[in-house]
């Protein structure tokens, strides 16, 4: 069996998702050209840095956009095929709980996890896995209580950081909901490739 493993110890969010997955398949043209097929021109960014310690890749979009614009219109004008559509439509539904949020935030969300899906659907893995989760909690940050109602809902394990911000995105959570991951003790994998 063939799977994908989110190990999500410092919190988890779309582009958290999409640099991991780039940097394990190196699918970066699938990457822009599932943007592409929503909005036109976009433009894929990606760099090596460094987090906790360890080189990781950061990829971003950047794109023209328009205010009158709408986020489900995007998905529904795109030239993507009716499955991943699908997948977005219960993605943007179960993290932006029926609200509009900041346009441009919420299409460069719409755009990486977009990326995201079409790159695990080209991996063709059996199932996707996932460690426990970590979301901020620490001194005076309090968790979006949509991030906790999604984790509910996803029966996901999901712990308290001592971290005073969002590690946790609704985004995160609703991407992980919509693969139907599982949740997976860590334990030794026979690793075909990883990403970071």
């Amino acid at each position: 069996m063939k799977y994908i493993y989110f190990d999500c110890y410092a919190g988890f969010d779309v582009q958290m998702a999409l640099g991991s997955l780039i940097d394990m398949s190196d699918k970066k043209d699938l990457a822009l050209k599932t943007a592409q097929d929503i909005l036109e021109p976009v433009t894929l960014y990606t760099e090596q840095t460094k987090r906790q310690g360890m080189d990781a890749l950061l990829s971003y979009f950047d794109f023209s956009y328009s205010k009158s614009d709408d986020t489900s219109v995007l998905i529904e004008s795109s030239a993507l095929d009716e499955s991943l559509k699908t997948k977005l439509r219960s993605w943007y539904k179960l993290k932006s709980d029926g609200k509009k949020g900041n346009y441009i935030e919420d299409t460069r969300e719409l755009l990486m996890a977009a990326a995201a899906f079409a790159i695990i659907d080209s991996l063709e893995a059996d199932k996707i896995y996932v460690s426990a989760l970590f979301q901020g909690g620490g001194g005076n940050f309090k968790p979006s209580p949509h991030t906790e109602l999604l984790g509910k809902m996803s029966e996901l394990p999901i712990y308290p950081s001592a971290e005073q911000k969002e590690i946790l995105t609704p985004g995160g959570i609703a991407f992980l909901k919509v693969l139907g991951a599982k949740y997976l003790s860590p334990q030794s994998h026979d690793v075909i490739k990883s990403g970071y």
